[in-house]
């Protein structure tokens, strides 16, 4: 296994919150606080920032 392959890995990993806070929402209508939604915000986009490169 390559380097390059363990930084996505490591990444995806971390995507598990943002299911479970997403599921949080749908499903029992919670409402993430401000620091929260830049939490995900950066998750995702470092996610992005993975992908692309």
């Amino acid at each position: 296994m390559a380097t390059g392959q363990l930084a996505v890995v490591t990444v995806l990993s971390s995507v598990q919150s943002v299911v479970t806070v997403a599921l949080a929402v749908v499903l029992h209508g919670e409402k993430p606080v401000p620091s929260q939604w830049l939490g995900l915000t950066l998750l995702l986009a470092g996610l992005l920032l993975t992908r692309l490169t």
